[in-house]
């Protein structure tokens, strides 16, 4: 027999959408792996039973919450041109860039687990799709498309959890600087970076990487 108690409180007026909106909140206050199925259903005002009723278990959760996160990425429209890649991709990276951003450990979930969630398929496709009518082959593409997605996907997670734990980092740049400064002089190459280690912006490290990885696929489809 049905909880009438349970129906009123917990069912009504929720579905998987909103419970989903709900946890894509909460991941960017602790992350993928910092919530549990309870936690969200506190935050829903639902029982635990709804959540699982709507979503499933904690992984269907987090798969339901990866497909919403990648889905606020916007595909840009396929170029006008073959040679207009470049343009494409650093459209792509850089919005990609900044959404994952917001979702502490979402990269790192999808990598564990694969594109199994149709937003992640569409970018997927999309970019090979303009990497080949670029001029690579399908093995190449797949390749780059791999090194593209990673180079995102790790840096914007890497931000995201730095940001996450903003409240330590003040502490634990003086920890780095205090023990790197210590070993500095025997190691001219490590006081050469000590400067820009110590000041680090991810958002510059991303945008270096970028170009960097952007202007290698350039050099590449030249020489084909």
């Amino acid at each position: 027999m049905a909880n009438p108690a349970h129906d009123d409180a917990s069912t009504r007026g929720h579905s998987a959408s909103s419970l989903t909106a709900t946890a894509v909140d909460l991941v960017r206050e602790v992350g993928m792996e910092g919530f549990t199925v309870r936690e969200l259903a506190r935050r829903a005002g639902v029982f635990p039973t709804t959540v699982s009723h709507h979503l499933g278990d904690l992984e269907a959760v987090r798969r339901a919450v990866s497909d919403a996160v990648i889905a606020m990425v916007e595909i840009p429209p396929p170029p006008t041109r073959p040679d207009r890649w470049r343009t494409w991709l650093e459209r792509l990276a850089l919005d990609g860039y900044q959404v994952i951003a917001r979702h502490p450990g979402t990269y790192l979930y999808i990598a564990r687990v694969g594109p199994s969630c149709p937003s992640q398929v569409a970018i997927i496709d999309a970019t090979m799709q303009v990497l080949v009518a670029a001029g690579l082959d399908d093995h190449e593409a797949a390749l780059t498309y791999g090194a593209f997605i990673g180079h995102i996907g790790q840096s914007a997670d890497l931000a995201a959890m730095m940001n996450l734990h903003a409240a330590e980092r003040p502490e634990r740049r003086a920890e780095f600087i205090a023990t790197v400064t210590g070993v500095a002089g025997l190691h001219p190459g490590l006081a050469a970076a000590l400067p820009t280690f110590a000041e680090w912006d991810h958002d510059e490290a991303f945008r270096y990487g970028l170009d960097r990885l952007l202007d290698g696929i350039e050099m590449r489809l030249s020489a084909s």
